[in-house]
């Protein structure tokens, strides 16, 4: 039989939301008006939960509350819970413990009301449960039960275990970890992840039976050593969120991503997944394409960095990654290819595949017809050949082809195409993004700043706080190339990519203690620490003419002075 509840509420419009959400739970539901009607439907009905409105007229609800506890008649009495906007003025009445089970503060959301409901009828022996649960989290460093939410929605027994080792919460609350109930929930994680700030700085704990690639940790319920990793993992979670700038994250969805991977401790890696065309995942964010995406527009602004993971080998046709390589006849390209062994005849000099010179049990040469008695006086056996047992030929060098196993096009092994898979890290520019009060402090208040990019403002903070100076007291140059496009014509890209490469590398040794480069995808930056007179105009030309004297072709740097005067000497 569903839990019977009691909607004490003189506002109409607030009981008619109060009764459909609880319906929609499973709840039977019956609505008093005011705390008379509350007296006679306890006294004629029992009820397992009251929600009773403060603020009522006639007899408000305390006075209702109380009258309802005294007149009580059953073996388990009705759990009376207070509706109120003003908790305070309701906690100081002499005698409201006694009255009232717990308060339910004004305003909440359905979602919220409904987690309240189910833990409020809690049976007793769920309560000791959870008492245990939390003190099992102290032990290992944790003040009480997480808050998590589930992803599905757990079923009624497992709900029970979650709720001795979780408090359950819904989305609007600060939940602490994400419990993956079901393998089928894992995208529903990544849509999360993806909508929700916070949900991307909290760790998914796996609580189904199998291995789950997107989780972080796994709680078995019995198993203490599981119980000791999902407690380290909450703790670096949040030790790590708690430096995080929220004001840079919110609302931002690259911003939500880098400051996932800085809380996770982790970068963006490729994980192996046969299931996938793409033979690959990337364990809690969407498809490849997007990652590719979103981590490629990242890279070019300085927020992450790409290093090379693997290799794989592409489908023309369908752009699928799982190909079965083979060695194949370079006749026929079938892959029925048998080893055999090469007989020399010494006499008429043939060689071929032993099979050429077979009959019955004989070795008979196929161009002279003589017969092969005496290994190593008649004959020899040098070596192997790869014969074709679909077109009788053979060769000595088979050649590689590939067969896509998703849409069985065939591409030889010359012609068939690859492709680079990549991991990301965040930047030192990154992780000054997320963690610096520069950022949002002064570097977003000095109007100067405004035109920078925002992996310079970066930078920016972090050369600050190392060498102990003042964000306004940074010069930055900016560097160009005006002949990138006559060496890209003339030599290709790499070759500017080289000489890019070589003058700042020119430039850093020249520095030394005067300041650093920063650089971002098209554009290079010289940051120092200024002085307040007029030479930075003449020092950076100098220093530039310096640096371009090495390079053979010239990529005709150019500067501009975004902030500051003149440099001085770091440290």
């Amino acid at each position: 039989m569903a839990p019977r509840i009691l909607i004490v509420e003189d506002d109409p419009i607030v009981s008619a939301v109060l009764e459909q959400t609880l319906i929609a739970d499973g709840y039977e539901v019956v609505i008093a008006g005011d705390g008379i009607e509350a007296v006679e439907l306890t006294k004629n009905g029992s009820f397992d939960l009251a929600l009773i409105d403060y603020n009522l007229p006639e007899i408000d609800g305390f006075a209702s509350g109380r009258l309802i506890r005294s007149m009580s008649t059953r073996q388990v009495p009705t759990k009376l819970v207070a509706i109120t906007g003003n908790t305070n003025a309701l906690s100081e009445r002499v005698g409201v413990d006694d009255v009232f089970d717990d308060m339910l503060p004004k305003p909440f959301l359905p979602g919220q009301l409904s987690v309240f409901v189910a833990k409020a009828l809690r049976p007793a022996e769920d309560e000791e449960r959870a008492r245990s649960a939390d003190a099992q989290w102290r032990l290992l460093g944790l003040p009480k039960r997480p808050k998590a939410i589930c992803i599905p929605e757990a079923s009624s027994p497992m709900t029970v275990l979650l709720a001795s080792a979780f408090e359950c919460v819904d989305r609007s609350d600060d939940f602490e970890a994400i419990l993956l109930m079901d393998q089928a929930g894992t995208d529903a994680v990544v849509a999360l992840r993806a909508m929700i700030d916070r949900a991307g700085q909290v760790p998914v704990i796996n609580c189904t039976s199998g291995v789950s690639l997107a989780a972080d940790a796994s709680l078995a319920y019995g198993d203490t050593e599981s119980w000791i990793s999902v407690a380290e993992t909450l703790k670096s979670y949040e030790a790590r969120r708690e430096t995080v700038n929220q004001s840079v994250v919110a609302g931002n969805p690259e911003m939500r991503l880098l400051a996932s991977l800085y809380v996770s401790g982790t970068g963006i890696r490729p994980i192996l997944d046969p299931d996938n065309s793409m033979f690959i995942c990337f364990s809690g964010f969407r498809g490849h394409k997007a990652v590719t995406s979103e981590a490629g527009s990242l890279v070019a602004k300085g927020l992450l960095k790409r290093s090379f993971a693997e290799r794989f080998h592409c489908c023309p046709g369908c752009a699928s990654r799982r190909l079965n390589v083979r060695e194949e006849c370079p006749s026929c390209r079938s892959s029925n290819l048998t080893e055999a062994p090469i007989v020399h005849h010494f006499k008429c000099a043939y060689q071929g595949p032993e099979s050429d010179f077979k009959e019955g049990t004989r070795l008979v040469c196929p161009k002279c017809s003589a017969h092969l008695r005496h290994y190593g006086g008649d004959y020899e056996k040098p070596g192997s050949v790869m014969s074709c047992g679909q077109c009788a030929e053979w060769t000595s060098e088979p050649a590689i082809g590939f067969l896509c196993v998703d849409c069985g096009l065939h591409t030889d092994g010359d012609a068939v195409a690859t492709e680079d898979v990549h991991s990301y890290d965040l930047t030192e520019a990154a992780v000054a993004v997320l963690t610096s009060p520069a950022i949002a402090g002064e570097l977003e208040a000095n109007p100067e700043h405004v035109g920078l990019p925002r992996a310079l403002k970066a930078e920016l903070a972090r050369l600050s706080e190392d060498m102990n100076v003042s964000v306004n007291s940074l010069a930055v140059i900016e560097i160009d190339y005006a002949g990138r496009d006559a060496v890209i014509r003339e030599s290709g890209t790499g070759m500017f990519v080289k000489l890019r490469q070589l003058f700042v590398e020119n430039l850093t040794n020249l520095l030394d203690e005067y300041g650093v480069v920063v650089q971002l995808t098209d554009l290079d930056y010289l940051v120092v620490d200024s002085g307040n007179s007029h030479s930075l105009s003449d020092f950076s030309r100098s220093l530039i003419d310096e640096c371009r004297k090495t390079l053979g072709k010239d990529i005709i740097p150019q500067t501009r002075i975004m902030l500051g005067t003149t440099p001085r000497a770091i440290g």
